[in-house]
């Protein structure tokens, strides 16, 4: 054992308490998330005694409540944090997890609903991020739930997309814009055969996700492995295609990945680009 990361959250309180051992002493550093905490250094004879010392106070903490977590998360500053726990809710695996840490770890500011990266392959770039509050929402049987849910953590989720703005953005009525359909319907009529394109030139297919001059729609044929609406991407030169790449996640995790490939530069969803 080198370092143990513990958290306490309840209604009253968000707490860590961390002890690292090495050269027959151990470190305890706690005190209230987001912050650096107060540290309080215990040596001893032998690191076999430090290490024995740390696993009763790890098991002191834990009957009062404390839980392991990733010790990553002790080093985000209070602005990281703000950030993590804002967008928590969208994690749905130990994979959002990592995806969630890494954005956090990569965060400068947070001010003002205005969230600013630093794109670790580009450190000239520093991308923006415009987020307003989430709230409550009414679940839309034409929606996919995951999605609405994107809603309770944030309404709007916009960045810059080379002029265009990308993300979610939710109108009036509670869903994302409709894109225009005047390619794809000219598209269907050229490809009678195509059960795809004959299904949005019928009913239309609303838009989940902006993403600067193109456009991510709800898929009115694929299906997610959990049974929502797959995606299709739709580039502004009206070229398409099922994005394949999302379809073991639900919404809440697409909405993580997309941040992550614009804000970090990975490469979860290769379909869509910006």
């Amino acid at each position: 054992m080198k370092k143990v990361y513990l958290e306490f959250n309840d209604d009253k309180s968000s707490k860590f308490w961390q002890i690292e051992v090495g050269d027959s002493r151990h470190t305890v550093t706690y005190g209230k998330r987001g912050t650096n905490g107060s540290a309080k250094i215990k040596a001893f004879g032998l690191l076999e005694e430090a290490e024995q010392d740390a696993e009763k106070l790890i098991k002191s903490k834990k009957k009062k409540g404390y839980m392991e977590t990733s010790a990553a998360n002790s080093g985000l500053n209070a602005d990281q944090e703000k950030f993590k726990k804002l967008f928590e809710p969208l994690c749905s695996s130990d994979e959002d997890n990592s995806v969630l840490v890494k954005l956090a770890e990569n965060l400068i500011s947070f001010n003002d609903e205005i969230i600013t990266f630093r794109d670790p392959a580009d450190k000239d770039y520093e991308p923006e991020l415009e987020c307003q509050p989430g709230k409550s929402v009414v679940y839309d049987k034409g929606t996919p739930r995951s999605f609405s849910e994107i809603m309770e953590v944030t309404m709007n989720c916009c960045w810059d997309a080379g002029g265009p703005h990308a993300g979610v953005e939710i109108n009036d009525a509670g869903r994302s814009e409709a894109c225009d359909m005047d390619l794809l319907c000219e598209e269907a009529s050229d490809d009678p055969d195509n059960e795809l394109l004959q299904q949005i030139d019928e009913c239309g297919a609303l838009a989940a996700f902006s993403a600067g001059q193109n456009e991510i729609l709800f898929d009115p044929v694929g299906k997610l492995e959990n049974g929502e609406a797959g995606l299709i991407f739709v580039s502004h030169g009206g070229g398409w295609e099922q994005v394949e790449s999302v379809t073991h996640l639900n919404y809440k995790q697409v909405f993580l990945r997309l941040l992550s490939d614009n804000m970090v530069g990975t490469n979860y969803i290769p379909e869509i680009y910006f």
